[in-house]
């Protein structure tokens, strides 16, 4: 007896749809990252507006030290520099004066005890009056007084006194922090007067955020807590060092101040960027990691082992019963932090696909379409 087979192209279709599947799904199983959702401790979380700024005492302005020219810059506007490096040679007619000053009483004082101590010697032979003794004691203190205050002078400007052997007339400025050059204020070979600033640079460290809150939050803020910023697809992490007494005339809103630790990403002065305030850490919640979250008929949900398959198997053998081994899981987010979300409509220690969520959803789909061949 002879039989016919008849099979529709749809049907063929339809078979190698499910079989190829199988196959993907299970090669996609072996690769398929599972978690168990757990409860941790989350805080409430508000949007902020905020904006880089460079508090006063960050900024570091070196000034002249005496009236004269700016010989050479050691650096230029963007560069980095760490305390002690040199950033401005100065000519000065002052400098040249006092180092002389220097020399000349240095030489008077070398002088003036070999005086006394031949005097002093005469005196214990009552050749040399007491009083005569103590007149040139007088001018030797006077003289190593004023070499003192000259001393003292050239080492505000960092010259090395024992290093002066002829008359200088130049001085360096070197940088008492580290940060960034900021601004070069006047140009080379310009006349500066003392006190004239020249250099501008930027402290390390010392970025702000200055964010506004909405009153209704007052009562929650406190310092120590944590604003996380995206700053060119990278988390800046500051916290509240200070919540101004004022609120801002024309938003009425609080004004907090963030310390920003992170040395290495490079801000900018006035930048405004939108930041989130973490708040209210005591509070615990059911919680999945971000990554697992996916998109699908206009709801959040996240992948879970789908049991009625798997027990399914058991008794039935069918290809495409191997075809969707995970369903999607509707939540809601309620709070979030870096890495995780709290959410509801999951049980404590659930199961869930915790990484690359699109494997699982591409299959679901493609499943959902197969299934409209029977």
């Amino acid at each position: 007896m002879r039989f016919q087979l008849i099979i529709s192209k749809e049907n063929i279709i339809t078979k190698i749809i499910i079989i190829s599947l199988f196959f993907l799904n299970s090669a996609f199983s072996n690769e398929i990252t599972l978690e168990n959702a757990q409860i941790r401790k989350f805080g409430k979380s508000v949007e902020l507006n905020s904006k880089v700024i460079q508090l006063p005492s960050s900024k570091q302005s070196l000034m002249a030290s005496l009236d004269g020219k700016i010989v050479k810059y050691y650096v230029k506007e963007g560069d980095l520099v760490k305390k002690g490096d040199k950033v401005a040679l100065i000519q000065s007619i002052e400098l040249s004066r006092m180092s002389a000053e220097y020399l000349a009483l240095k030489e008077q004082l070398k002088s003036m005890e070999e005086n006394y101590n031949g005097n002093l010697i005469l005196n214990k032979r009552d050749i040399v009056s007491k009083q005569e003794l103590n007149l040139l004691n007088i001018q030797r203190k006077d003289i190593s007084a004023k070499l003192e205050t000259i001393i003292s002078q050239l080492k505000t400007l960092d010259i090395e006194v024992k290093d002066i052997k002829n008359t200088i007339s130049e001085y360096t400025l070197f940088a008492h922090n580290s940060g960034i050059v900021s601004s070069l204020l006047k140009t080379e070979y310009s006349a500066v007067s003392k006190d004239t600033e020249i250099v501008s640079i930027v402290k390390e460290k010392s970025f702000y955020l200055k964010s506004y809150l909405p009153i209704a939050y007052s009562e929650y803020l406190k310092p120590g807590q944590k604003i996380s910023t995206n700053f060119n697809g990278k988390n800046i992490i500051s916290y509240i060092e200070k919540i101004l007494p004022e609120l801002d005339e024309s938003t009425q809103r609080i004004i907090v101040l963030s310390s920003i630790e992170d040395e290495k990403i490079k801000l900018y002065s006035n930048l405004y960027l939108g930041s989130i305030l973490y708040y209210e850490t005591d509070k615990e919640f059911i919680s999945v990691k971000k990554s697992a979250l996916s998109f699908m008929n206009n709801e959040w949900v996240i992948f879970v082992p789908n049991k009625e398959k798997h027990d399914e198997k058991e008794v039935s053998h069918k290809e495409e019963d191997n075809v969707q081994e995970f369903k999607p899981l509707d939540i809601k987010i309620i709070q979030e932090n870096d890495e995780y979300v709290a959410v509801e409509g999951v049980e404590d220690s659930q199961e869930y696909v915790s990484d690359e969520p699109y494997k699982i959803k591409s299959i679901v789909l493609k499943s959902s379409l197969g299934g409209h061949g029977h």
